[in-house]
C-alpha cells in the first residue's frame, strides 16, 4: 500500500526536492497554508506528515496541536533550524515523531517516513485488536447478564486463546 504523506510549507527548492524523495514510494501532497492542511487532514487519513517549522513557525505548533487532536495516530515529522530550537521542543512535547534538523539528507528523511509510517501501522493494528477484544467481551457479557455462564465462560476462554496478546506480533 502507497504511504500518504502531506508536506506543510511554504513552496520552495527544499519542499520539491522532499517531494521528489519521497514520492516513489508515496502519494504526496504539498501545501502551504496550515489551516487549508488541516482541513485536508480531516478529510484524508494521512500517514506522515512533515512540517516545515522554518516557514510556519508558531502557526507550524498550532497546526501539529489540531492535527493531534482530529487524527491522533497521524506521525508527525518536523524540519526546523537550530535557531528555532524552541519550536523543535515545542513539536516534540506535542507529540512529533522526529524533528530534523537544517541542513538535513533527504534520505534521512526518507528512512524517518518510513519508520514513522511502520510505528502507526502498528497503532491502528493494535487498536484494531482492542475493539476486536472489546466486542468479543460484550458478547460474553450479554451472555452472562442472560445467566448462560457456560457459555459466557466457554466464549472468554475461546476469545483469550485465539485473540493471544495485540502488541505480541508487533515484538517478533
Amino acid at each position: 500500500m502507497t504511504a500518504k504523506v502531506m508536506l506543510l510549507g511554504a513552496p520552495s527548492p527544499l519542499m520539491d526536492r522532499v517531494a521528489g524523495a519521497l514520492a516513489p514510494g508515496a502519494r504526496v501532497r504539498a501545501l502551504g497554508c496550515p489551516w487549508e492542511a488541516l482541513a485536508e487532514a480531516q478529510k484524508i487519513d494521512f500517514d506522515v506528515v512533515v512540517v516545515n517549522f522554518r516557514d510556519l513557525l508558531d502557526k507550524g505548533v498550532l497546526f501539529l496541536r489540531g492535527l493531534k487532536k482530529c487524527r491522533p495516530q497521524t506521525e508527525v515529522i518536523t524540519l526546523s533550524v537550530p535557531e528555532d530550537v524552541r519550536l523543535s521542543i515545542e513539536g516534540m512535547k506535542h507529540g512529533a515523531f522526529a524533528d530534523l534538523l537544517m541542513p538535513f539528507d533527504v534520505e534521512e528523511l526518507a528512512a524517518k517516513v518510513a519508520e514513522a509510517r511502520k510505528k502507526k501501522a502498528r497503532a491502528v493494528r493494535g487498536l484494531a485488536a482492542l475493539k476486536r477484544k472489546l466486542e468479543n467481551l460484550a458478547a460474553s457479557a450479554a451472555f452472562a447478564e442472560a445467566a448462560d455462564f457456560e457459555t459466557a465462560v466457554g466464549l472468554s476462554r475461546l476469545l483469550d486463546e485465539d485473540q493471544g496478546d495485540p502488541g505480541e506480533k508487533d515484538r517478533e
